[in-house]
């Protein structure tokens, strides 16, 4: 083995060469991304890891084209989308090594790596996670054995991203009032009754039941829900809907006639249109929904039968937003009237104790 600049990456960038059957088997070339002692240091790991197993398994990039089938096969079709945007990253890193060489050292180089791109440490997990399905799918098809270690990821307290500040009602119909009018039922969807983006997208006429009042949403997992309809303007939009598409999806894109797979453009025109500070994006519609049902009153489980919150934790964590929000809305309401009321009266009181003057 040894350890040599990489002759095209430019500094910082290594090749590492890597005889795992010995000087007279194949020679693999494993490019890195560090200082000289990380690759050297690298380079040892390697030496000291299994030299035999697995030595028939294919290279990862090989393994990818079958994998993504079974993905196209058995997951949600955003999903999918999602997976092949990680693997434009995941192959030139992973792609040329096969399963023996594959180490805790490497998957920690990746993330500093990552991280040096800028990407968050949320982002940097979810590849990783990808990555491990792929291993574990390979591994169930006998295309490999298992691995003597998990694919190691940066801890929860690391990844958990800030819990938005939810919208106001009167932001809410500002941003409608904004919206082009044909997405105003999939962002209805989302702000009144808390569907996920793909449930709101994608709803189709047959779930529908006005005259009982409800949808029936299919959501992670393929578990199904009941959800009220919960609003009179909820109602009048999906009575036009169905009046245009009696059949299937009810919100289309005039374009290509399927469903739209994001509404990100509309929603950012839209709410800089109405003024609101914050970027708006779907799943804050669906926080705005779980954080004004709990100010309302609803029972927390009701919420997390509407909103098919499958842990309750979930939805306890509104239970403290709209605490929150309360205590801020009520700050409002007592602090600026009496404020404004008792400066008002100290202007008042001082002209009423000021002496009358006279041009001479």
């Amino acid at each position: 083995m040894s350890v040599r600049p990489h002759p095209t990456k430019g500094e910082g960038w290594w090749v590492i060469d890597y005889y795992p059957q010995g000087r007279r088997g194949k020679r693999v070339r494993v490019p890195f991304q560090g200082t000289e002692g990380e690759a050297r240091a690298l380079e040892l790991e390697l030496r000291r890891g299994p030299q035999l197993q697995n030595l028939v398994a294919p290279a990862i990039k090989d393994l990818v084209p079958e994998w993504l089938r079974h993905c196209e096969n058995n997951l949600a079709p955003s999903t999918c989308r999602d997976i092949v945007s990680a693997l434009r990253v995941l192959v030139p890193f992973w792609g040329h090594l096969r399963p023996p060489q594959l180490t805790q050292g490497l998957a920690e180089q990746y993330k500093a790596a990552r991280l040096r791109e800028g990407v968050t440490r949320r982002t940097v997990n979810k590849e990783l996670s990808y990555f491990s399905s792929l291993l574990t799918w390979a591994t169930r098809n006998g295309h490999m054995h298992p691995l003597p270690f998990r694919i190691p990821k940066f801890p929860p307290r690391q990844t958990r991203p800030p819990i938005p500040r939810p919208l106001s009602p009167e932001q809410v119909t500002r941003l409608l009032e904004a919206l082009e009018p044909h997405y105003r039922l999939p962002v209805l969807l989302m702000a009144d009754v808390g569907l996920r983006k793909s449930e709101a997208l994608r709803l189709e006429a047959e779930q529908v039941d006005l005259a009982r009042g409800i949808l029936w949403i299919r959501g992670k997992g393929n578990k199904e829900r009941i959800v009220p309809i919960t609003t009179d303007r909820l109602r009048e939009a999906l009575e036009v809907a169905l009046q245009d598409h009696p059949t299937g999806p009810l919100t289309r894109n005039p374009r290509t006639g399927r469903p739209y797979d994001s509404l990100k453009k509309a929603l950012d025109r839209a709410g800089r249109a109405a003024g609101i500070p914050q970027r708006v994006h779907h799943h804050l519609l669906r926080h705005t929904f779980c954080t004004q049902a709990m100010v309302a009153g609803l029972d927390p489980r009701a919420v997390q039968a509407i909103a098919g919150h499958s842990d309750p934790r979930v939805t306890q964590i509104y239970t403290h937003i709209a605490a929150e929000w309360l205590q801020a809305e009520a700050r409002k309401f007592v602090t600026t009237p009496v404020t404004q009321k008792r400066k008002n009266a100290i202007k008042n009181n001082e002209l009423r104790k000021a002496p009358i003057t006279t041009n001479p």
